[in-house]
Order: C-alpha cells, then sequence, then structure tokens
C-alpha cells in the first residue's frame, strides 16, 4: 500500500467487526480493499500452511480473512438442528479453546470472540504439538445481532503461525483489554490494561506507526 517504513495493521477487535466485517457484510467498500482482509475458504480442503502458501515451518506470520461457516449436515444433507459449523481443514481441524464477548468502548457486546488450536492426527499429543508446518492459532470474530446472539455465517479471522496474537477489544472505555493468545499453549488468557509500554499514532482502519521505548517486545 506504498505506506512508510515502520507501519503495521493493529486493529482492535472493535474496529475488526465494525470497520472490515460489518461493511463487507452489508456489501460495501472495506478500508484497503482485499489488500489487508481477503476472502479465504478457511475451513475447506486445504491445511493452513497450504492455503496461505507458508513453506518454513519455523517462519512466524499473520494473517487477517474473511471466510464463510456452513453449518454440520445431517445423513439427510439437512443442516443439524444444533447449528454447529465445519471446522474441518485439510488434515486437521480447528479446535475450539475459548470464548469470549467482545465489548465497544462504551461496554456495549458487539460481537464474539472464539480461540482455536489447529490439530491434526499427528499433533493432537501436546508434546508433539509444534510437526514440521509449525503451530497455528486463530482468532474467530463474528457480530451479533440485537438479542445478542451471533451472526456468524460470515466471520473475520486473525490466523497465526509461531506467533503471539494480541488483540485488543478497544481503544476505549470500559473495553480496553487484550486478548493474547501464546503459540506454547492452547489456551488465551484476558489480560488487564497495562502501562503502554509503545506509544502508538492511529491511524484511518486500524493502522498504527509503533516507535519502541526502552522496552522491546
Amino acid at each position: 500500500m506504498n505506506l512508510p517504513p515502520g507501519y503495521r495493521f493493529n486493529p482492535t477487535a472493535e474496529e475488526l467487526l465494525m470497520s472490515y466485517l460489518l461493511p463487507r457484510r452489508n456489501n460495501e467498500a472495506v478500508p484497503g480493499g482485499s489488500r489487508i482482509v481477503r476472502d479465504v475458504v478457511l475451513y475447506g480442503k486445504y491445511d493452513p500452511w497450504t492455503l496461505f502458501g507458508v513453506t518454513d515451518g519455523s517462519r512466524e506470520c499473520c494473517f487477517f480473512v474473511f471466510t464463510d461457516l456452513k453449518k454440520l449436515s445431517a445423513k439427510n444433507g439437512r443442516p443439524k438442528p444444533n447449528g454447529r459449523k465445519i471446522r474441518s481443514a485439510g488434515s486437521g481441524v480447528w479446535s475450539s479453546r475459548t470464548v469470549n464477548d467482545v465489548k465497544d468502548g462504551e461496554g456495549n457486546v458487539i460481537g464474539v470472540d472464539r480461540y482455536y488450536v489447529f490439530s491434526t492426527g499427528e499433533n493432537k499429543n501436546k508434546k508433539q504439538r509444534r510437526n514440521g508446518h509449525g503451530h497455528w492459532t486463530m482468532h474467530e470474530y463474528c457480530l451479533v445481532d440485537s438479542n445478542g446472539r451471533c451472526i456468524d455465517d460470515l466471520v473475520v479471522c486473525v490466523v497465526a503461525c509461531n506467533t503471539q496474537i494480541v488483540i485488543k477489544h478497544s481503544d476505549i472505555g470500559n473495553s480496553k483489554k487484550r486478548i493474547r493468545t501464546d503459540p506454547s499453549s492452547s489456551a488465551s488468557s484476558v489480560l488487564e490494561p497495562q502501562p503502554e509500554e509503545v506509544s502508538e499514532e492511529e491511524v484511518d482502519s486500524g493502522m498504527r506507526h509503533r516507535t519502541r521505548k526502552k522496552r522491546g517486545f
């Protein structure tokens, strides 16, 4: 996008939901088009390393994508009444770990954050979690309706390999919490706000320029 060095896409969960997923659902223009958040069939016949072209299992990387969710079908071909979604992908499955509400700056619930870990037959054992393709984790965000029910036929996801996902819920108000996912753990934790160690200059739709202070990450 011809941005100066040092600029990174670092959105909050609120920005992902309201500035990206909501217009995408309404068939409106999304900031940055497909250069930032692109459409991907995440749940399908491809493993994530194949889908995202990651050939080096030690590489650290992160991707932002939109994907459709489809309900599991019964033997008669109709969706199962419990509303469960297809979570299989290639040789494995995205296994659910935690679920958290996403609140805006005024404390209103605007979405749901689900955390997943990708596992295959060869890495279901925790000691064998890191196979030759790396450790893959994901946060999946969906909007909610006026009754607080998930609108999850289309979602926005943050998919990562061998790297920690840190997503703030909101920049202001009561929801300034961070969701931190440790790639060496199978669960995510909600962290209360801590003193800022980096200064942030906000630009439109989640773009920020970070200037390192005394201590890095």
